[in-house]
């Protein structure tokens, strides 16, 4: 079991998109919320806030992703290492470009390149894009409990509050669901997933 202090943090899209595997082309994108969560089960939402009829904003404000932004920084500085799963090509990428900051870029970028990304790490070394569900059932881990996709989350954002309520349950799980996986990978010393063809494949 990892001894080391982590803090895996995600992030959802506000704008819906015709296809997730080309975001860069309709930037920018916005953030509609986050999740942040240590491995001191210290756990917490990122949002917009409430509006007065009682939905959250449907995007995060500069302010708000400055603050995020700054507290990824501070608990770097404090110990913590930052855990995403595919966050140097997307969160860290989003959220540089929503706190408009130059400075506050500049430290994401560091930081963004001292952190793990799980994925990154992955494809890095097999040429695999793997899942975050895929990844945690192939090691005996219960997926994703939800029925979404980060393509499903932005529509849903602008539905209702009870749509909103289920973005964030699901960002949320995709947050703890990395913090369990990097912790059994670090137990087992290997990844073990299922291909679409179902052949097993192992990092």
């Amino acid at each position: 079991m990892a001894t080391r202090k982590l803090l895996a943090f995600d992030t959802e899209i506000s704008k819906p998109v015709l296809d997730m595997k080309r975001w860069r082309c309709e930037r920018p994108v916005g953030i509609s919320c986050g999740t942040t969560f240590t491995s001191d089960n210290d756990k917490r939402s990122w949002h917009g806030g409430e509006q007065p009829d009682g939905r959250l904003r449907e995007q995060v404000p500069t302010i708000k992703c400055c603050e995020l932004a700054r507290y990824l920084l501070e608990m770097h500085a404090s110990g913590y290492t930052i855990l995403t799963w595919n966050g140097l090509e997307f969160d860290f990428d989003i959220l540089a470009e929503e706190c408009q900051d130059e400075a506050l870029r500049k430290d994401l970028a560091k930081l963004a390149l001292n952190h793990i990304d799980i994925l990154f790490a992955i494809f890095s070394e097999t040429g695999s894009m793997v899942s975050l569900d895929a990844a945690a059932k192939g090691m005996g881990i219960p997926g994703k409990a939800y029925g979404l996709t980060g393509e499903d989350a932005p529509k849903l954002w602008r539905q209702s509050r009870e749509m909103q309520e289920k973005v964030l349950k699901y960002n949320a799980q995709d947050v703890r669901l990395t913090m369990v996986l990097h912790d059994a990978i670090y137990e087992k010393g290997y990844l073990q997933w299922a291909t679409r063809s179902g052949r097993l494949k192992q990092w």
